[in-house]
């Protein structure tokens, strides 16, 4: 700890860590109970683990989103994707964000793709079915559409192995002879199936890949 930090009482991690996780300056400073800025104005390496906190925030707010890499970097003020991954690369704790955030949105895109899909979106579809090769396409093999076994459409999904079979014999899902389902037609069925036009419309429902 430096001679400024036991100064002023606080360390430059648990700044950072204020300006990760508040919504504002003024926030970080009723939780740390200090005046965070005038502190910060005094002491060049305290403010610039604020300034750090305050990028991995960012950092991880636009990761759960659409944005592309480029223009995450436009609103971190950096010039391109490239020198966002550039630090990515070489920055464990950019690195941790950047991961989990993705993975987060990754999770909830697939949710809402599967859920578009089910409405009959063509564009949805080909992302669940892109999804679908990417998650189960097994090195050497090819993967069959129109052979989906149960535990996969429950992957794709998100309901239970239960709603899956509710859906089969009192909902009127089309099953293959070998017991798996082709997911075009499962796509099919399940739009009709929001309608109502099953032969029963209450064994469920997607939304954002889990059942209602």
């Amino acid at each position: 700890m430096s001679e400024s930090e036991n100064n002023l009482g606080i360390t430059a991690e648990t700044v950072k860590l204020l300006g990760f996780e508040s919504d504002s300056l003024l926030q970080a400073s009723v939780k740390c109970g200090l005046a965070l800025g005038t502190i910060l104005k005094e002491d060049a390496t305290l403010h610039d683990a604020w300034k750090q906190g305050r990028f991995l925030r960012h950092l991880a707010t636009l990761s759960e989103s659409y944005s592309t890499a480029h223009s995450i970097a436009k609103s971190l003020g950096m010039t391109s994707g490239q020198e966002l991954r550039d630090v990515i690369d070489t920055d464990i704790e950019v690195s941790d964000i950047w991961e989990a955030s993705r993975v987060r949105f990754k999770a909830m895109a697939k949710g809402e793709a599967i859920t578009r899909a089910c409405q009959g979106s063509v564009a949805a579809e080909r992302i669940v079915r892109e999804f679908f090769l990417d998650e189960f396409l097994e090195p050497g093999k090819s993967a069959d559409l129109e052979a989906v076994t149960i535990n996969q459409l429950v992957e794709i999904t998100g309901v239970s192995r239960q709603t899956i079979h509710r859906w089969v014999i009192r909902g009127g899902l089309p099953r293959n002879e070998s017991k798996t389902f082709d997911l075009k037609a499962f796509f099919k069925w399940y739009k009709k199936h929001l309608q109502g036009e099953s032969t029963n419309n209450d064994q469920g429902r997607i939304v954002s890949g889990q059942t209602d």
